[in-house]
């Protein structure tokens, strides 16, 4: 049996006819990680996919976000669900800084 877990909000609500609503919306979980000066995000993508530092991490991109005046390249790590997203990211961060 595949024990796939499919992340997914739920929300319920009435609607003006009065009647109830229940909305169900899937997503995939996902955090950034900044990658330390001087090294490149392709290579730490590539390191962080080698590697796989957490069995939850699903795929790695690498994306342009804005901080506050500068734009920078971030990584974007997505987890299999939402409930492992802290453990990945902590297992992510080590695996590329060697330990904190």
């Amino acid at each position: 049996m595949n024990s796939t877990r499919i992340a997914h909000d739920t929300a319920l609500g009435i609607t003006r006819q009065q009647k109830r609503v229940l909305l169900i919306d899937s997503y995939e979980p996902y955090f950034y990680l900044v990658p330390r000066e001087g090294r490149k995000p392709e290579q730490v993508q590539e390191q962080l996919e080698v590697e796989t530092p957490h069995p939850s991490i699903s795929k790695v991109t690498v994306e342009k976000k804005r901080d506050v005046s500068t734009e920078k390249q971030v990584l974007k790590i997505f987890c299999k669900d939402s409930e492992s997203v802290e453990k990945p990211s902590r297992a992510a961060t080590k695996s590329i800084t060697g330990g904190l």
